[in-house]
């Protein structure tokens, strides 16, 4: 097997790209992607310069343990989705269950019996014997009554 040349380009050393790569332990196609993305810099001979490509190196790695893995964070927000449509999950189960058993009612059929039921209502009172007076303040009182004067909290 033949060595690969060391060249001298003055006083600095340069290697070829696969004895460079086998320096830092990485592939010759990782060295070539640290080159191309500005990491370490190929002398003009198209060879690298080994302690500055290893010293290049080392500093890229530091950096990047330095900082905040965005892999960790988008991780962690995805694992928060899937915790919040479980949970939207679970709840909207549990609602069904509670319809099924009748202990739990649609807004909207509350809504439409408290409607008949006013709407009954409001027919007595105009059917009735009494004044006007009374009736218009009597279903004055009945309009201005909100939902929540309606439904008995516990």
């Amino acid at each position: 097997m033949k060595k690969p040349q060391i060249e001298r380009n003055g006083s600095e050393l340069a290697w070829p790209t696969d004895r460079t790569a086998a320096l830092l332990d990485i592939s010759t196609r990782r060295l070539q992607q640290l080159a191309a993305i500005g990491v370490v810099q190929k002398l003009p001979s198209g060879r690298f310069g080994p302690f500055q490509t290893a010293n290049a190196d080392i500093s890229f790695l530091r950096d990047r343990a330095a900082q905040p893995d965005d892999s960790s964070a988008v991780q962690a927000a995805l694992r928060a989705e899937q915790l919040r449509e479980t949970r939207e999950r679970a709840y909207k189960l549990a609602l069904e269950n509670a319809k099924a058993r009748g202990s739990q009612i649609d807004a909207e059929v509350v809504y439409k019996t408290y409607e008949n039921v006013f709407v009954v209502f409001r027919n007595k009172v105009l059917a009735s014997s009494m004044t006007d007076q009374e009736k218009d303040e009597l279903l004055n009182d009945l309009y201005r009554l909100k939902t929540r004067d309606l439904i008995a909290t516990e």
